[in-house]
């Protein structure tokens, strides 16, 4: 990259041969593309969160009341904010190249239709040359500008860890914490877990796999409750699975279940611990995916509304009532549940639509009717 004095020489060498004027036009025209580059990276930065439909950290926000509705106001809130932000990235780069526009125009005119390789006809070939070198180099060596949070060294330690094959960077299934963790002790865990065959099914024929049927059949319910009038034609596009492909499986180390060593700024774990993880069936991307988010926005207020209230949110609200319950002699306990997803009773689960009703909170929210509501055993 050329130091700053030289781009000075290119400046004087525009002032020399057009004057002044074409040189204030040159460097507002250099710092309104400084400006859509920041404006085009931060744009690229905000649809990738919308997209992966994550909230960027500057738009988090804490609502004052530690309530449910609270938090979905607070989230609702966020992600229009982010909406605001990309309009008005939007709006700003057209403003942009309107201005871009006009100076040029303005310096094509204060150049009087000359191009730079006319305006150094008079130089010598060695000057012509040298000229020609310095605007490559800088037009190359053009950055967009960043502002860093991170040092050297910890942009080198981060990458380092994530280059080690031999760990794995995972977070904690309570306490927001980062967890490192030997990379075959983690897989083995979770091999070791599939081999339960009242849970998992182990599918080895690709030919079996259920995806595409499952994609096929919930394609042709969409289409019967689109042409029965129950899904407009805009809920049936974002609806019907397409490309889909299987959930996955991972899952989260419940460090909270085992005795923490403090060690300077970290805690760790003693070798040989059975550290219990927690299963997650991430669905992104699978067939069921965008109804199951549908069908959530319908019932919501059935849990709002019955268990809002009811619902103990954090352990001290179960544990201060039952302390004045419990004797000297007696000590209360906690169990786990090993494997939620396959201990829950199907029957039980499909008999639960018969208590559905058909109230106004239902109605407002869909025109689904609860009849065409099934559960496919």
């Amino acid at each position: 990259m050329y130091s700053t004095d030289r781009l000075n020489s290119i400046y004087s060498l525009i002032k020399n041969n057009n004057g002044a004027g074409a040189l204030s036009v040159a460097r507002r025209l250099e710092r309104i593309a400084l400006t859509e580059v920041r404006y085009k990276s931060h744009l690229t930065y905000l649809h990738q969160c919308k997209d992966v439909k994550r909230l960027p950290s500057i738009l988090y926000s804490r609502p004052p009341i530690d309530h449910p509705k609270a938090w979905e106001i607070a989230e609702k809130t966020g992600w229009a904010y982010l909406r605001i932000l990309i309009g008005n990235c939007h709006n700003n780069l057209r403003n942009i190249a309107t201005e871009s526009t006009k100076l040029n125009e303005d310096f094509e005119q204060i150049l009087d239709e000359r191009t730079i390789e006319q305006g150094i006809n008079n130089l010598t070939i060695d000057e012509k040359n040298d000229i020609r070198e310095r605007i490559s180099s800088v037009i190359k060596s053009a950055k967009c500008p960043t502002n860093r949070n991170l040092s050297r060294q910890e942009e080198k330690a981060l990458k380092d860890l994530r280059n080690d094959k031999e760990i794995m960077i995972t977070k904690a299934d309570k306490g927001n914490a980062v967890v490192i963790m030997n990379r075959t002790d983690y897989q083995n865990h979770v091999e070791e877990m599939l081999k339960d065959k009242n849970t998992y099914k182990d599918i080895t024929d690709k030919r079996r796999n259920p995806t595409s049927k499952i994609e096929t059949d919930l394609q042709q319910i969409l289409l019967k409750l689109k042409d029965t009038g129950y899904l407009t034609e805009n809920e049936y596009t974002k609806l019907k699975p397409f490309d889909s492909f299987p959930a996955a499986l991972y899952c989260l180390p419940k460090i909270h279940k085992v005795p923490l060593v403090e060690q300077d700024e970290h805690f760790k774990i003693e070798t040989g611990t059975d550290i219990p993880f927690r299963p997650i069936n991430s669905s992104i991307g699978s067939p069921t995916y965008e109804v199951s988010k549908y069908l959530a926005r319908i019932l919501k207020h059935l849990y709002n509304e019955n268990y809002t209230e009811q619902k103990i949110r954090r352990n001290f609200q179960l544990l201060s009532p039952t302390r004045k319950l419990i004797n000297p002699d007696e000590q209360l306990v906690s169990f786990d549940v090993t494997c939620k997803s396959g201990s829950a009773n199907r029957k039980r689960r499909a008999s639960k639509h018969k208590s559905l009703d058909t109230t106004h909170q239902f109605n407002r929210r869909t025109d689904l009717q609860l009849i065409k509501v099934h559960i496919k055993q």
